[in-house]
């Protein structure tokens, strides 16, 4: 069995920066100038999470960020991958896992 060097080939030390690049030659780069994407999920903590939408709309207000609101399973992952595609950060509130 050949023998492998698991050392660390990363400047920064991280093992996992080494094994899992961010970002891809088909992807946009991030911007500094793209407002980030905030999801809310209103059904998370039964219900409860939905209280901090209008929190979360007056937090992003002027342009500060976007709020997006997932409705059925799945909604999350695919608002954030598409975000974060476009360089976008991404926060996501109310998960339940």
């Amino acid at each position: 069995m050949p023998e492998h060097d698991f050392a660390d080939p990363s400047p920064s030390g991280s093992t996992l920066a080494a094994i899992a690049p961010i970002a891809t030659a088909a992807q946009t780069p991030p911007s500094t100038a793209a407002a980030p994407l905030v999801i809310l999920n209103p059904a998370a903590n039964r219900g409860h999470a939905a209280r901090l939408r209008n929190q979360l709309e007056q937090a992003l207000r002027d342009g500060r960020g976007e709020l997006a609101l997932t409705g059925a399973t799945g909604d999350c992952a695919r608002m954030a991958r598409e975000a974060a595609l476009t360089g976008r950060g991404v926060v996501v509130v109310g998960g339940d896992g």
